[in-house]
């Protein structure tokens, strides 16, 4: 069965999206974090993959809200944060009804299969609103998995179940995924390796998302930088990017260099051009040992899983590919 919807139908639904993005214009929603350094970053070509300006700095990749490799969330680089709010909310809805009336046309008819679409774009309007938009991106893919799984549409599961990781909220992320593998072991064991293909599809999320359980949340206190062993040391900060912290350090019995920001486990450093491990201080805060010496000290966030998540989303969308090519029959 090809994914074929009636124009009627498909009118009703996009007319219904409109209507509820309308309607969330009269109160305020919950904000999407992170747009506006995601946009900058992207813009500059980087990939900012710290935020410094929350409390004492958080991985900002791995941010459960940030979303930052859900395609639809690429519009922030094409139009204004508000127009691509509205666009994101307009495909948000629309998906969410399309999904649910392929879902449910075939076993109830095409009316009951309406009605239930609109009830689930109503359903996505409160979880808009008491939850985030991006909660709405990550759970929406619920029914897509489930009309793929009813129609044995593999290529399709996979796609689904990653973007429903990408989306950017793990909570729904795992509903959505659940729901999915609870419909696999009743009835179709056979599709569980399309399923794990997607997980692995998103694995540049969650990946890091894992190693970041090693970073600790926290208000602290935002102080310059210290060196632990000769307070008479000079030192100046330098800050070049949002995940970039230098420091030129001049001192006469050297020490623990220690910068008042949260300590994750993707932060690396050299002293006077040669690794130097980071060290957790205090179980929050990030030190460099020193030596004597006037000494320039780089600090740069490079998690390593995120480029295992990415080599991993490589070889999964390579299978992929190779999967949905059309086979020659002799």
């Amino acid at each position: 069965m090809a994914l074929v919807i009636p124009r009627r139908t498909a009118g009703y639904l996009l007319l219904s999206a409109l209507i509820l993005c309308l309607a969330t214009r009269f109160y305020a929603l919950p904000a999407r974090p992170d747009e506006a350094l995601l946009r900058t970053g992207w813009l500059a070509g980087q990939m900012p993959g710290w935020d410094p300006s929350s409390e004492l700095g958080r991985p900002l990749l791995t941010a459960t809200r940030a979303g930052p490799w859900y395609p639809l969330n690429a519009l922030i680089l094409l139009v204004p944060l508000g127009l691509a709010d509205v666009l994101r909310l307009f495909a948000a809805f629309s998906l969410a009804g399309i999904g649910t009336w392929l879902w449910h046309v075939a076993r109830f008819g095409a009316r009951v299969a309406l009605a239930d679409a609109f009830a689930a774009q109503i359903a996505g309007l409160c979880l808009v609103s008491v939850a985030s938009p991006s909660a709405l991106d990550a759970f929406l893919w619920a029914p897509w998995m489930l009309w793929a799984i009813e129609r044995r549409r593999g290529r399709e599961l996979c796609v689904a179940s990653a973007l429903s990781i990408l989306g950017g909220v793990p909570l729904c992320s795992l509903l959505a995924l659940g729901l999915a593998l609870l419909s696999l072991l009743l009835a179709h064991r056979h599709m569980l390796g399309w399923l794990a293909l997607g997980v692995c599809l998103a694995a540049l999320a969650w990946v890091p998302l894992l190693e970041s359980r090693s970073w600790t949340p926290h208000a602290g206190t935002r102080a310059p930088p210290q060196l632990v062993g000769d307070p008479q040391a000079r030192i100046l900060q330098n800050r070049e990017a949002p995940d970039r912290l230098d420091a030129s350090v001049a001192s006469e019995h050297g020490g623990l260099l220690v910068f008042h920001e949260a300590w994750h486990p993707g932060w690396k450093a050299t002293v006077a051009g040669e690794d130097a491990p980071v060290e957790c201080v205090d179980g929050l805060y990030r030190g460099v040992r020193l030596p004597a010496g006037t000494l320039i000290v780089r600090t740069k966030f490079e998690p390593f899983s995120l480029r295992l998540g990415a080599w991993t989303s490589f070889c999964a969308l390579t299978l992929l590919v190779l999967l949905a090519r059309p086979r020659r029959v002799a």
